[in-house]
């Protein structure tokens, strides 16, 4: 093979796994802090699990009650519940947060995540997820690692 084929093979190589990179990789990284600044319904997971799968709160298509993270700056974490009708709720089990921060640095977040259930238990984490996709209104977040993992309970 010609030498100049092979380069040109080469060059037509590279310009495909160029755009390759900025289809799926690109698209994860440019997002900033402040696109994840908002009140995300926890839909599938918890801290400590393998997957934690959000997504964006449309009061339109929420469901009825949802458990709800809000994502604020300057990088803290916030939770209610979020209700079309004004339900009575008893507080037992309710979740709650005494601090609560995240961190997104190179496509991964950082959580400390200091809180409980009332009534139930009390819980410190500190893990690492990659952001595994992030469309708009949905963020899928995989575990890396487990800096700290404490539950008590009552």
């Amino acid at each position: 093979m010609p030498a100049k084929r092979i380069f040109l093979l080469n060059k037509r190589m590279r310009i495909v796994a160029l755009v390759a990179y900025l289809m799926f990789v690109t698209p994860v990284l440019a997002q900033s802090s402040s696109d994840i600044c908002h009140d995300w319904v926890l839909k599938k997971g918890w801290f400590g699990e393998d997957q934690i799968v959000l997504e964006k709160l449309d009061s339109l298509k929420a469901p009825e009650i949802a458990q709800v993270i809000r994502f604020s700056s300057p990088y803290t974490l916030s939770e209610y519940i979020y209700m079309r009708k004004n339900y009575g709720l008893c507080g037992n089990g309710m979740l709650y947060f005494e601090s609560a921060t995240w961190t997104l640095k190179d496509g991964e977040l950082y959580f400390d995540v200091k809180g409980g259930h009332f009534a139930q238990d009390k819980f410190h984490y500190k893990i690492v997820y990659t952001i595994d996709s992030w469309s708009g209104d949905k963020l899928v977040l995989k575990k890396k690692k487990v800096l700290l993992s404490e539950v008590k309970e009552f």
